[in-house]
């Protein structure tokens, strides 16, 4: 489960969210913030970087790891983007680990879009797939599908709702 709140300030998004993942049988609730910039650069090419720090409600410390994370947009035409980004998770207390992802997305005249993504985390390797669909005014529901390749970590399904808030 995941629910988060994210507002733009100018060119910097802020953030916050919490999830709780049950896997194996055993749980466990985070706490995520996060602040995002990005900027045009022109020709349909965006750059940005997110800073990601996660806590760990039951752990001790609870202080786990900072994803830093750099990204790149390109919108090869106006209803497909390819999105690049490369970084590390600073682990606390352990190894740091490579985050790595590659991701194709289509926007449809109707206003759905669908996405395919590869990605790394660490010694984790996935491939997700997913379809969000614009049900009314700034309502959207999404789900998708990661496919574990390679590495630790599970295969999964994703179910989201989103309401966009306009000022």
């Amino acid at each position: 489960l995941h629910a988060g709140l994210g507002c733009r300030v100018g060119r910097v998004e802020l953030g916050a969210a919490t999830e709780h993942a049950r896997a194996s049988g055993a749980g466990g609730t985070g706490w995520l913030p996060t602040v995002k910039w990005a900027a045009s650069m022109g020709d349909g090419v965006s750059i940005g970087a997110s800073l990601t720090p996660q806590w760990q409600a039951r752990a001790r410390p609870r202080y786990q790891a900072t994803a830093a994370v750099g990204l790149l947009t390109w919108s090869a035409t106006e209803r497909l983007a390819i999105h690049v980004n490369a970084g590390h998770a600073l682990v606390h207390r352990g190894p740091d680990e490579r985050l790595l992802g590659l991701s194709a997305e289509w926007t449809s005249p109707a206003g759905w879009s669908a996405v395919i993504e590869r990605d790394v985390a660490g010694d984790a390797h996935h491939l997700r797939a997913g379809l969000r669909f614009a049900v009314a005014e700034h309502w959207s529901i999404d789900f998708s599908r990661a496919h574990r390749l390679s590495g630790p970590g599970t295969s999964g399904w994703t179910f989201g709702v989103t309401r966009l808030l306009q000022r």
